[in-house]
C-alpha cells in the first residue's frame, strides 16, 4: 500500500502446525484462527496455509548444492529423497520426494515427526527420558529436541549427575 502496489490476490504462509481443516489450533502456543476468517481480512481470494517445515522442504530444490548436507553414503543422489529437520518451539520434520526426474518435480510430505515417543539406547538415556516422563507424562522427540526441551534435558542430566538443583529461564 504505502508503495502504492495493488493488494495481492493470493497469499501463502506456513506455520508450525500440522493443518487438518479450516480451523488452526496451535500445538505449541495458544493461537487458534480460521483459515476463510483470516482470508477474507486479509482481502485475498486465496489464502494457502502449510505446515512450516513443509514449506521448508519445498525449497530445497532451490538451494545450491554447497549449502546442502549429505547424510550417509558417499555421493548425494541429485534427484533423490531429500530431509529436513530442525528444533523450534518443537521439533519440525518434513520430506521431499522425487516425482519425474527430467521434469524436476518433488512432492513435499508433510509430517508431524516431533511427537513419536522417544525411545532410549543407553541406561543413561532411560533414565533422563524417565526423569522427564515423570514431569510431563508423555516423552515424545519433541520433548528433548526443541526449546524448553533442551532446557529439561539439562536439568534431567544434572539431576542424575546429582548436581544442585537450578533455575533455567528461557530468554
Amino acid at each position: 500500500k504505502q508503495q502504492n502496489l495493488p493488494a495481492p490476490r493470493a497469499c501463502a504462509v506456513g506455520i508450525a502446525n500440522p493443518i487438518t481443516g479450516d480451523i488452526i489450533r496451535m500445538t505449541n502456543h495458544h493461537w487458534t484462527f480460521s483459515i476463510a476468517e483470516m482470508a477474507r481480512k486479509l482481502g485475498v481470494s486465496k489464502l494457502n496455509v502449510i505446515n512450516d517445515f513443509t514449506a521448508l522442504a519445498l525449497a530445497i530444490p532451490s538451494i545450491s548444492k554447497e549449502n546442502l548436507v549429505q547424510i550417509g553414503g558417499k555421493e548425494a543422489l541429485g534427484f533423490g529423497p531429500k530431509a529436513i529437520i530442525g528444533a523450534g518451539t518443537g521439533l519440525g520434520v518434513s520430506g521431499l520426494f522425487p516425482v519425474k526426474a527430467g521434469l524436476d518435480q518433488w512432492v513435499a510430505i508433510a509430517g508431524e515427526g516431533g511427537h513419536a515417543t522417544l525411545a532410549a539406547h543407553t541406561e543413561t538415556e532411560y533414565r533422563v527420558i524417565e526423569l522427564i516422563r515423570q514431569r510431563y507424562g508423555h516423552v515424545s522427540a519433541e520433548r528433548v529436541l526443541s526449546g524448553q526441551g533442551l532446557v529439561d534435558l539439562f536439568l534431567a542430566l544434572r539431576q542424575l549427575q546429582e548436581q544442585a538443583p537450578i533455575e533455567v529461564t528461557s530468554a
